[in-house]
């Protein structure tokens, strides 16, 4: 018998090429195969006319191929299979790319049916669809069929039989993360069931109960480790940062502004903090251009003036010279004790000094405020008596250098930390997500901060943006232009790429820099800093430049392919301009007209509010989508799973636990898992 700990390639129709393939989608044991969840399902009840089928919707329809073919693009020399589907109704064109197996599959006359979302290129289109024959021993009507993650090499069909041969040739001694008594009182289904569910439903309602379940799970080992962390940091202690009333009075009337109000709660949020001798765990969030950085100065100021040293961290060196650049600015009394420590630099007063110099600068406790990127990290670093560790972007760091500083350094005192962020996360989700993670928000802006003036645009209007862009550069600002992909494709999307050929022909009088992720670290840096520098008009660009991009001479951001961002997304890229004392204007280009309808659009052009357009985010697309699954502190699985609710419950179920079983002992599982948080957690 089979048991969940058994190799993948134990299965008898598992070969060599087979084992491969499940191994590139995660699968090395039967256990994985079962965590290969479905990410979502066709009702085959559920079907609509052909006619009906509009642009944006996941539809499921039934008809006959009248015409099929498999050929190669001329220009990407791409495979594809291309047929027409038709019931009476209409007529819809399917695609398959790098599938030319299908058209020897699929004949002319064949009876299907297929599902999948329809795209507009030149007509209604359904991209890669899942497709059954229908035949005698095809689907029955009515039936829930799972559609799962694939690779090349295998097909839904394929992977769904193996998963139905496993389950039923495996001893399935699954761990519950949960107690009888939790279930009981939660009303959770038993992660057996949960998991026997979502691979074979009976139900849409089903499913959800068993996704809940699976969603619990994902989040429950982090929302342990942060209320075990909120315990542990209660009973530490850190170093006592008295606040001055009258010296930050001072510092505020040296600004060249006022503070908002939203700044101000925040700024006495934090220093009440610092002087209460326990570690502050706060998070600080703030919408782009709310002003965090200044009140992380205010706190910074205050640490420095009780003779203890602040580290802030910055995910790239031109963001870090930023905050060094800032802080020089609005903290002129310290001035010579800001250090800014990255891969190329070792600066004091503005000066490059000798690396070995600056080091025992830090260590001796002169630099009081060092700033730098990972280069802060390194072994070679020892830092003086640190009070403060502050990280901006905190997600962009990886866990173990989220831990490393707290962790290194501290003695008897366990320093405070206070993290960044920009990506407005709805509070309701924050306070649910984070648990005792204590979150201050700024939701005002300065009284100075232009807004940007947003337009969605047909292709007719496409020369009026262009002639922005060139009165702009006439007057000596500058542009971003962003695409969503990097590489040409058969879609009508554009590449960033082609588009960067394209604008140098279209307008050859403009300096126009290209960037994207696949740059190495260094040409990145280097791109950045020449447009930072002026060396460029135009700068092409994917979303590499979502986060942590100042260029307050930049006013105009152009976003074609619009549609295939988020809300959220979409406001942090356009937070890229509007950071000077000039007029800003963003235009959203779609792929096609088709697209200009879109609600969620509609709702960006009219809403600058980015904690507004989380909530729509959150609302439309769920959390998955809003927070990313790329937040490297966050090791969920299931993220397209998760809801406030599922978070709310493993919040309450974790105090049920801590009540009722306080060294979990009846939990072991799941007290195993939040050990891999326990080190880092924070506003991970």
């Amino acid at each position: 018998m089979l048991t969940l700990n058994t190799k993948i390639e134990r299965l008898a129709s598992v070969g060599p090429a087979l084992k491969k393939t499940l191994n590139k989608l995660g699968i090395f044991y039967i256990l994985d195969l079962f965590y290969h969840l479905p990410f979502r399902y066709i009702d085959f009840s559920q079907k609509i006319p052909v006619g009906e089928a509009k642009v944006g919707q996941l539809v499921t329809l039934e008809g006959q191929i009248i015409d099929i073919k498999a050929r190669r693009s001329f220009r990407s020399r791409l495979s594809f299979t291309e047929a027409t589907l038709e019931d009476g109704s209409g007529e819809i064109r399917l695609m398959w790319f790098n599938q030319p197996y299908i058209a020897k599959q699929l004949g002319e006359g064949s009876r299907i049916i297929v599902a999948g979302k329809v795209e507009f290129y030149r007509q209604n289109q359904l991209t890669n669809p899942y497709f059954e024959i229908l035949s005698d021993d095809a689907v029955a009507s009515g039936k829930i069929l799972p559609v799962y993650p694939l690779t090349s090499g295998i097909t839904n069909l394929r992977l769904a039989k193996l998963i139905k041969i496993a389950w039923e040739g495996t001893e399935k001694n699954f761990v519950d993360l949960l107690s009888n008594e939790i279930l009981s009182k939660f009303k959770m289904l038993p992660i057996e069931k949960a998991v026997t569910t979502l691979h074979f439903p009976e139900n849409t309602q089903a499913v959800n109960s068993a996704r809940f379940r699976i969603a619990v799970d994902d989040v429950l080992p982090q929302q342990l480790a942060a209320q075990i962390k909120q315990k542990q940091l209660e009973n530490s202690s850190a170093p006592k940062i008295a606040t001055d009333i009258e010296y930050i009075k001072k510092q505020l009337a040296l600004l060249p502004f006022n503070l908002t109000n939203s700044q101000k709660r925040a700024a006495w949020d934090i220093l009440q903090d610092l002087e209460t001798g326990k570690p502050m765990n706060r998070l600080l969030e703030g919408d782009v251009g709310s002003g965090k950085t200044i009140v992380a100065i205010l706190a910074s100021l205050m640490t420095a003036k009780s003779s203890y040293q602040t580290v802030v961290l910055a995910p790239t060196e031109i963001l870090a010279q930023q905050h060094y650049e800032t802080f020089r600015k609005f903290a002129k009394d310290v001035d010579s004790e800001i250090g800014l420590l990255t891969k190329s630099f070792s600066n004091i007063k503005g000066e490059q000094v000798p690396k070995a110099k600056f080091l025992s600068q830090v260590s001796d406790n002169q630099i009081k405020i060092l700033i730098g990127t990972h280069a802060v990290l390194s072994g070679s670093v020892e830092l003086g008596d640190l009070g403060l560790i502050i990280i901006d972007e905190q997600h962009r760091f990886g866990v173990g250098q989220r831990a490393f500083l707290s962790k290194t350094h501290q003695q008897d005192l366990v320093p405070h930390f206070l993290s960044m962020s920009a990506t407005p996360i709805p509070r309701t989700l924050a306070l649910s997500l984070f648990g005792s993670l204590k979150i201050s928000q700024l939701k005002s802006m300065p009284k100075n901060r232009l807004p940007i003036a947003t337009k969605l645009c047909s292709e007719s209007e496409r020369k009026i943006a262009y002639q922005k862009i060139s009165s702009e550069i006439a007057a000596g600002r500058q542009v971003f232009i962003i695409t969503p992909k990097v590489e040409e494709s058969e879609s009508e999307t554009k590449s960033v790429k082609a588009e960067f050929e394209r604008l140098k022909k279209l307008f050859p009088n403009f300096r126009i820099g290209l960037i994207y992720g696949g740059l190495k670290s260094t040409e990145k840096e280097q791109v950045m800093n020449d447009f930072a520098a002026k060396q460029f008009d135009i700068l092409v660009a994917t979303t590499v430049i979502e986060i942590g991009i100042d260029i307050p001479n930049a006013s105009v951001m152009l976003i074609e392919g619009s549609e295939n961002f988020g809300l959220a997304q979409l406001h942090q890229l356009r937070g890229r301009v509007g950071r000077g004392e000039h007029p800003s204007y963003c235009y959203l280009f779609t792929t096609n007209d088709n697209h200009t309808e879109s609600e969620r659009l509609k709702v960006f052009e009219k809403i600058s509010d980015g904690f507004i357009l989380a909530e729509h985010d959150l609302e439309q697309r769920g959390f998955g989508d809003l927070f990313g699954e790329n937040q490297s502190g966050f090791n969920f699985k299931f993220p397209k799973f998760i809801t406030i609710e599922a978070l709310k419950t493993a919040h309450q179920i974790v105090k049920e636990i801590l009540n009722t079983d306080q060294y979990l002992t009846k939990h072991q599982a799941v007290k195993s898992l939040s050990d891999n948080y326990l080190e880092t957690i924070h506003t991970e």
